[in-house]
Protein backbone atom coordinates (compact mmCIF):
# COMPACT_ATOMS: atom_id res chain seq x y z
CA UNK A 1 0.00 0.00 0.00
CA UNK A 2 0.84 3.79 -0.47
CA UNK A 3 2.32 5.00 2.74
CA UNK A 4 2.71 8.92 3.00
CA UNK A 5 6.09 10.00 3.78
CA UNK A 6 6.24 13.82 4.10
CA UNK A 7 3.99 16.03 5.05
CA UNK A 8 3.90 19.88 4.57
CA UNK A 9 1.39 22.24 6.10
CA UNK A 10 -0.44 24.93 4.02
CA UNK A 11 -1.91 27.69 5.57
CA UNK A 12 -4.45 30.49 4.65
CA UNK A 13 -6.19 32.17 6.58
CA UNK A 14 -8.31 30.00 8.99
CA UNK A 15 -7.73 27.18 6.35
CA UNK A 16 -5.14 24.33 6.75
CA UNK A 17 -4.01 22.00 3.80
CA UNK A 18 -1.75 19.58 3.84
CA UNK A 19 0.53 18.44 1.33
CA UNK A 20 1.35 14.84 1.51
CA UNK A 21 4.35 13.22 -0.53
CA UNK A 22 3.50 9.56 -1.47
CA UNK A 23 5.15 6.88 -2.36
CA UNK A 24 5.50 2.79 -2.09
CA UNK A 25 8.86 2.96 -0.65
CA UNK A 26 10.46 4.67 1.51
CA UNK A 27 13.44 7.13 0.61
CA UNK A 28 14.54 10.39 2.25
CA UNK A 29 14.69 13.65 0.16
CA UNK A 30 17.86 15.67 -0.27
CA UNK A 31 18.17 19.01 1.28
CA UNK A 32 17.61 21.07 -2.57
CA UNK A 33 14.00 18.43 -3.05
CA UNK A 34 12.96 18.71 0.55
CA UNK A 35 13.47 22.91 -0.04
CA UNK A 36 11.36 22.53 -3.34
CA UNK A 37 8.47 21.23 -1.93
CA UNK A 38 8.14 23.88 0.95
CA UNK A 39 8.85 26.46 -1.99
CA UNK A 40 5.77 24.57 -4.32
CA UNK A 41 3.65 24.49 -0.78
CA UNK A 42 4.39 28.57 -0.26
CA UNK A 43 3.07 28.97 -3.93
CA UNK A 44 -0.12 27.12 -3.09
CA UNK A 45 -0.56 29.28 0.10
CA UNK A 46 0.16 32.26 -2.80
CA UNK A 47 -2.02 31.04 -4.64
CA UNK A 48 -5.08 30.66 -2.84
CA UNK A 49 -4.45 33.91 -0.98
CA UNK A 50 -4.38 35.49 -4.88
CA UNK A 51 -8.05 33.44 -5.21
CA UNK A 52 -9.41 35.49 -2.51
CA UNK A 53 -8.18 38.55 -3.68
CA UNK A 54 -9.91 38.07 -7.24
CA UNK A 55 -12.73 37.13 -5.84
CA UNK A 56 -12.94 40.36 -3.50
CA UNK A 57 -12.48 42.34 -6.61
CA UNK A 58 -14.66 40.05 -8.72
CA UNK A 59 -17.77 41.16 -6.14
CA UNK A 60 -16.39 44.65 -6.38
CA UNK A 61 -16.77 44.69 -10.30
CA UNK A 62 -20.39 43.43 -9.62
CA UNK A 63 -21.33 45.92 -7.27
CA UNK A 64 -20.16 48.50 -9.54
CA UNK A 65 -21.89 47.03 -12.30
CA UNK A 66 -25.41 47.03 -10.00
CA UNK A 67 -24.58 50.53 -9.33
CA UNK A 68 -24.50 51.41 -12.65
CA UNK A 69 -27.13 49.70 -13.85
CA UNK A 70 -29.36 51.12 -11.40
CA UNK A 71 -28.30 54.58 -12.43
CA UNK A 72 -28.84 53.98 -15.77
CA UNK A 73 -31.92 52.53 -14.99
CA UNK A 74 -33.35 55.85 -13.22
CA UNK A 75 -31.80 57.42 -16.06
CA UNK A 76 -34.30 55.87 -18.08
CA UNK A 77 -37.61 55.77 -16.22
CA UNK A 78 -37.70 59.34 -15.40
CA UNK A 79 -37.57 61.00 -19.10
CA UNK A 80 -40.14 58.05 -19.96
CA UNK A 81 -42.46 58.91 -16.85
CA UNK A 82 -42.31 62.61 -17.56
CA UNK A 83 -43.76 61.80 -20.74
CA UNK A 84 -46.67 60.05 -19.62
CA UNK A 85 -47.54 62.66 -17.16
CA UNK A 86 -47.23 65.08 -19.77
CA UNK A 87 -49.13 63.09 -22.14
CA UNK A 88 -51.78 62.80 -19.30
CA UNK A 89 -52.14 66.06 -18.60
CA UNK A 90 -52.45 67.06 -21.81
CA UNK A 91 -55.66 64.99 -22.50
CA UNK A 92 -57.09 66.04 -19.34
CA UNK A 93 -56.57 69.89 -19.46
CA UNK A 94 -57.34 70.45 -23.51
CA UNK A 95 -60.11 69.83 -25.18
CA UNK A 96 -58.88 67.40 -28.26
CA UNK A 97 -60.44 65.87 -30.78
CA UNK A 98 -60.87 61.79 -30.79
CA UNK A 99 -57.97 61.57 -33.28
CA UNK A 100 -55.80 63.70 -31.34
CA UNK A 101 -56.36 62.19 -27.88
CA UNK A 102 -55.85 58.72 -29.55
CA UNK A 103 -52.16 60.02 -30.51
CA UNK A 104 -51.66 61.04 -27.25
CA UNK A 105 -53.04 57.79 -25.69
CA UNK A 106 -50.08 55.85 -28.10
CA UNK A 107 -47.46 57.45 -26.99
CA UNK A 108 -48.34 56.91 -23.25
CA UNK A 109 -49.15 52.88 -24.28
CA UNK A 110 -45.43 52.88 -25.94
CA UNK A 111 -43.67 54.70 -22.88
CA UNK A 112 -45.60 52.14 -20.13
CA UNK A 113 -45.02 49.37 -22.21
CA UNK A 114 -41.19 50.10 -22.50
CA UNK A 115 -41.39 50.87 -18.66
CA UNK A 116 -42.95 47.55 -18.06
CA UNK A 117 -40.64 45.51 -20.36
CA UNK A 118 -37.82 47.17 -18.64
CA UNK A 119 -39.41 46.12 -15.19
CA UNK A 120 -39.65 42.56 -16.31
CA UNK A 121 -35.81 42.29 -17.71
CA UNK A 122 -34.76 43.57 -14.63
CA UNK A 123 -36.36 40.61 -12.83
CA UNK A 124 -35.72 37.87 -15.72
CA UNK A 125 -32.15 39.36 -15.34
CA UNK A 126 -31.48 39.05 -11.48
CA UNK A 127 -33.29 35.81 -10.97
CA UNK A 128 -33.07 32.41 -12.09
CA UNK A 129 -36.20 30.57 -13.89
CA UNK A 130 -38.08 28.18 -11.23
CA UNK A 131 -40.46 26.78 -13.72
CA UNK A 132 -40.48 23.73 -15.93
CA UNK A 133 -39.76 23.55 -19.27
CA UNK A 134 -43.12 23.56 -21.62
CA UNK A 135 -43.59 22.51 -25.17
CA UNK A 136 -44.42 25.50 -27.12
CA UNK A 137 -44.42 26.42 -30.95
CA UNK A 138 -41.87 29.28 -31.56
CA UNK A 139 -43.71 30.81 -34.16
CA UNK A 140 -46.44 31.42 -31.19
CA UNK A 141 -44.15 33.03 -28.86
CA UNK A 142 -43.06 35.51 -31.89
CA UNK A 143 -46.77 36.51 -32.55
CA UNK A 144 -47.37 36.99 -28.90
CA UNK A 145 -44.10 39.23 -29.02
CA UNK A 146 -45.26 41.37 -31.97
CA UNK A 147 -48.91 41.94 -30.15
CA UNK A 148 -47.12 43.37 -27.05
CA UNK A 149 -44.47 45.47 -28.58
CA UNK A 150 -45.39 49.00 -29.85
CA UNK A 151 -44.81 49.03 -33.84
CA UNK A 152 -45.36 52.61 -35.46
CA UNK A 153 -47.85 52.20 -38.75
CA UNK A 154 -45.16 53.46 -40.58
CA UNK A 155 -42.90 50.40 -40.04
CA UNK A 156 -44.14 47.07 -41.74
CA UNK A 157 -43.57 43.65 -40.57
CA UNK A 158 -43.44 40.97 -42.48
CA UNK A 159 -43.64 37.30 -41.67
CA UNK A 160 -42.14 33.79 -43.57
CA UNK A 161 -42.97 31.31 -40.99
CA UNK A 162 -42.36 27.72 -41.87
CA UNK A 163 -43.73 24.98 -40.24
CA UNK A 164 -42.34 24.50 -36.80
CA UNK A 165 -42.26 21.53 -34.42
CA UNK A 166 -43.10 22.51 -30.86
CA UNK A 167 -39.86 21.95 -28.71
CA UNK A 168 -39.66 22.84 -24.77
CA UNK A 169 -38.60 26.51 -23.83
CA UNK A 170 -39.33 28.57 -20.83
CA UNK A 171 -41.69 30.74 -21.84
CA UNK A 172 -41.78 33.69 -20.39
CA UNK A 173 -38.03 33.86 -20.94
CA UNK A 174 -37.89 33.21 -24.37
CA UNK A 175 -41.22 35.84 -24.84
CA UNK A 176 -39.04 38.59 -23.60
CA UNK A 177 -36.15 37.86 -25.57
CA UNK A 178 -38.68 38.12 -28.71
CA UNK A 179 -39.86 41.49 -27.64
CA UNK A 180 -36.72 42.28 -26.59
CA UNK A 181 -34.89 41.77 -30.21
CA UNK A 182 -38.38 43.23 -32.14
CA UNK A 183 -38.06 46.45 -29.72
CA UNK A 184 -34.33 47.03 -31.15
CA UNK A 185 -35.59 46.52 -34.41
CA UNK A 186 -38.67 48.73 -34.25
CA UNK A 187 -36.19 51.94 -32.45
CA UNK A 188 -33.34 51.06 -35.04
CA UNK A 189 -36.16 52.59 -37.43
CA UNK A 190 -36.05 56.37 -37.59
CA UNK A 191 -39.02 57.01 -40.29
CA UNK A 192 -40.62 54.04 -42.50
CA UNK A 193 -39.33 50.66 -42.89
CA UNK A 194 -39.54 47.30 -42.66
CA UNK A 195 -39.17 43.97 -40.25
CA UNK A 196 -38.59 40.52 -41.86
CA UNK A 197 -39.31 38.16 -39.51
CA UNK A 198 -38.48 34.20 -41.04
CA UNK A 199 -38.42 30.87 -39.60
CA UNK A 200 -37.50 27.15 -40.55
CA UNK A 201 -37.05 23.95 -39.40
CA UNK A 202 -33.43 21.92 -40.21
CA UNK A 203 -34.76 18.65 -39.72
CA UNK A 204 -31.37 17.56 -40.57
CA UNK A 205 -30.07 18.96 -37.54
CA UNK A 206 -33.10 18.85 -35.50
CA UNK A 207 -33.08 22.84 -34.72
CA UNK A 208 -35.01 25.56 -35.61
CA UNK A 209 -33.92 28.95 -37.10
CA UNK A 210 -34.76 31.99 -36.90
CA UNK A 211 -33.96 35.18 -38.90
CA UNK A 212 -34.96 38.71 -37.94
CA UNK A 213 -34.03 41.84 -40.50
CA UNK A 214 -34.65 45.18 -40.16
CA UNK A 215 -34.14 48.32 -42.09
CA UNK A 216 -32.57 50.22 -39.53
CA UNK A 217 -29.75 52.59 -38.91
CA UNK A 218 -27.21 49.31 -38.20
CA UNK A 219 -24.60 49.17 -35.86
CA UNK A 220 -20.85 50.41 -36.20
CA UNK A 221 -18.88 47.55 -36.41
CA UNK A 222 -16.40 49.07 -34.42
CA UNK A 223 -18.83 48.40 -31.43
CA UNK A 224 -20.80 45.18 -32.74
CA UNK A 225 -18.56 42.66 -30.56
CA UNK A 226 -19.48 44.57 -27.34
CA UNK A 227 -23.50 44.57 -28.27
CA UNK A 228 -24.27 41.33 -25.96
CA UNK A 229 -22.26 42.78 -22.94
CA UNK A 230 -24.66 43.94 -19.77
CA UNK A 231 -26.01 47.66 -19.63
CA UNK A 232 -24.06 48.16 -23.19
CA UNK A 233 -26.14 50.59 -25.48
CA UNK A 234 -26.19 52.77 -27.78
CA UNK A 235 -28.94 55.13 -27.09
CA UNK A 236 -29.01 57.00 -23.79
CA UNK A 237 -32.22 56.22 -23.01
CA UNK A 238 -31.49 52.83 -23.18
CA UNK A 239 -30.17 50.69 -19.68
CA UNK A 240 -28.79 48.25 -22.10
CA UNK A 241 -30.37 44.69 -20.50
CA UNK A 242 -32.32 43.41 -23.52
CA UNK A 243 -29.77 41.97 -26.19
CA UNK A 244 -27.60 40.44 -22.66
CA UNK A 245 -30.82 39.17 -21.39
CA UNK A 246 -31.33 37.61 -25.06
CA UNK A 247 -27.58 35.77 -25.29
CA UNK A 248 -28.09 34.34 -21.47
CA UNK A 249 -31.86 32.95 -22.49
CA UNK A 250 -31.12 31.44 -25.88
CA UNK A 251 -27.87 29.98 -24.65
CA UNK A 252 -29.86 28.45 -21.71
CA UNK A 253 -31.76 26.57 -23.97
CA UNK A 254 -28.99 25.30 -25.66
CA UNK A 255 -29.00 27.78 -28.87
CA UNK A 256 -26.54 30.42 -30.48
CA UNK A 257 -27.40 33.75 -31.40
CA UNK A 258 -25.72 36.11 -33.79
CA UNK A 259 -25.90 39.93 -35.35
CA UNK A 260 -24.83 40.82 -38.58
CA UNK A 261 -25.23 44.28 -39.03
CA UNK A 262 -23.97 47.30 -41.18
CA UNK A 263 -24.03 51.24 -39.98
CA UNK A 264 -26.82 52.80 -42.32
CA UNK A 265 -27.69 49.35 -43.58
CA UNK A 266 -29.53 47.52 -40.99
CA UNK A 267 -29.21 44.28 -38.87
CA UNK A 268 -30.02 40.96 -39.09
CA UNK A 269 -30.22 38.81 -35.97
CA UNK A 270 -30.18 34.88 -36.39
CA UNK A 271 -30.86 32.41 -33.37
CA UNK A 272 -30.29 28.60 -33.89
CA UNK A 273 -33.01 26.72 -31.04
CA UNK A 274 -32.25 22.88 -30.85
CA UNK A 275 -35.68 21.35 -30.87
CA UNK A 276 -35.81 19.15 -27.41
Amino acid sequence: SKNVQYIVPIEYSDFIGILGIISQQRFILSNYNEELIKNVAKSMTLSLSNVKIYRSQAENEKNSEIESMIRKIGEEYKPKLINVLNNTELIALKNYNKRESIKFLGEIKKDVIHLYNLTIDLVKYTKKHGKNKQAYNINEIIENALNIIYIPTEIKVNKKFGELPKTDVYYDELLRTFTNILSNSVEAIVDKGTIEIATRYDNINNRIIVVIEDSGSGIDSKIIQDIFSPLFTTRKENAGIGLSLAKRVIEEHGGKIQVLSKEGDGTTIRIVLPVM
